[in-house]
């Protein structure tokens, strides 16, 4: 559905915000007082109904729901996997999901993090319980997010953390950082 356009100084824009909104509703009633009492109501009404609905921003249609490309193998013949079967299937210690995560999400989500870390396993050329670092690392999905970041890795918990935005490749670089800090407590003693 395409955003309502509206013409603002001779400027096209998708969104009006509201406090130009304001200011033109009081603009057009204030003209509008002045003409006829029949035409004022209705032209008045229909003019703030139309601006009024311009103040909300259009809807976003969320990443996880919108198309991708993908170049690896098959790894789920088509079928649907869950989180538990991530957890049992590479190890990890916890695998949390956010309470806003729909279970149409979830199961969308469960099919790309399985694909992702299978692919992860086959580009590194390590078994799958390599992914979860031999079990002491924890993934979180829609939950525990920080501001400005669609993916983290949480050093004190161990925890790779994914928002329901998160993108192609920011498992995989998120891993990499959980990498990182495993391999160094055990590099530089």
């Amino acid at each position: 559905m395409q955003p309502k356009r509206m013409i603002v100084n001779e400027l096209s824009v998708d969104y009006v915000p509201t406090n130009i909104v304001l200011h033109y509703k009081n603009v057009i009633y204030n003209e509008l007082n002045a003409n006829v009492n029949g035409i004022k109501g209705y032209y008045s009404n229909y003019l703030i109904h139309q601006f009024s609905s311009m103040t909300q921003a259009p809807k976003q249609q969320s990443r996880i729901h919108k198309p991708y490309y993908r170049n690896g193998e098959n790894h789920r013949s088509g079928a649907d996997v869950s989180f538990k079967d991530i957890q049992t299937m590479f190890g990890f210690k916890t695998i949390e999901i956010g309470k806003w995560v729909a279970p149409e999400e979830q199961q969308i989500a469960a099919n790309l993090f399985f694909d992702a870390l299978c692919d992860l396993a086959d580009i590194l050329k390590v078994p799958e319980p390599v992914i979860s670092l031999n079990g002491s690392l924890s993934l979180a999905f829609g939950k525990g997010g920080q501001k400005h970041a669609s993916a983290h890795y949480n050093s004190a918990r161990r925890q790779l953390a994914l928002a329901k935005n998160a993108g192609g490749g920011a498992l995989a670089h998120e891993w990499f950082h959980a990498f990182d800090h495993y391999i160094a407590s055990r590099v530089f003693n």
